[in-house]
Formats: structure tokens, sequence, C-alpha cells
């Protein structure tokens, strides 16, 4: 089994944590704070999941996050925060979102699918 993840460059304070993941594809997205954002799409074994979340969890900048799903579990990775819960739980996804939402982010940015960044990936 595998795990997918999506993060974006630009929330990175470190930068080398890119050596530690699998990237598959790049691209770049209008945006406006930075204008232009940098989206990595990487994968993994799933049993290496918890790990990379960590490994994301120091590197990101505060008020960033970034999502990694496998088959069976969801993560959003805040700065020095994880969340883990299984794909569909929705109390899980609530903290997650609302742990977001202390943290500044805008709620648009707070609407992530169930399948999401696995629907991203595949092109669903």
């Amino acid at each position: 089994m595998r795990f997918q993840g999506l993060l974006i460059k630009e929330s990175l304070k470190d930068k080398g944590v890119l050596d530690a993941i699998h990237i598959i594809k790049v691209e770049t997205w209008e945006a406006n704070d930075p204008a232009i954002w940098t989206a990595i799409y990487f994968d993994g074994d799933a049993d290496q999941a918890d790990s990379v979340a960590e490994k994301l969890s120091q590197a990101l900048y505060p008020g960033w996050y970034c999502n990694i799903a496998t088959g069976r579990d969801s993560f959003v990775v805040f700065s020095a925060k994880v969340f883990k819960y299984p794909r569909g739980d929705e109390r899980g996804r609530s903290k997650a979102q609302e742990y977001g939402r202390l943290s500044g982010l805008p709620e648009d940015q707070l609407e992530w699918g169930e399948d999401y960044p696995l629907a991203e990936l595949l092109g669903d």
C-alpha cells in the first residue's frame, strides 16, 4: 500500500525535507500571497506515512498545512502538529479543520475533500 501527499513548496521553512520525499509531480498555481504557489505531489510506502508526516510538521511554517493519505488514513500536517484519522471520519476531519481555523487559515482552505489529495493525483 502507498501514501500520496500534496504540499506547497512556499510553506516550507526547511526545504531540505524535500530530499526525504519522493516527488511525483510539480506544478505552479496562481495565488495571492505569495503570487505563485509551487504544488508538490509526492508518494511513498504507506508504512512510512507517519514518519514523513512528522518530518513535514517540523519543516512547515506556522499557518500552513499539507495533506497525506493512504487507502485507510488521512493526515493533515501543520507546523509541529499532525492529525491522523481514518478516511471518512468526520470527527477527525473536524478536529483538523478547527485547529486550522485557530491557526488563522481561511475557511476556503479548510474544505479538502475526502479523496484529497488522492483525487488530485489520480486525476479524478
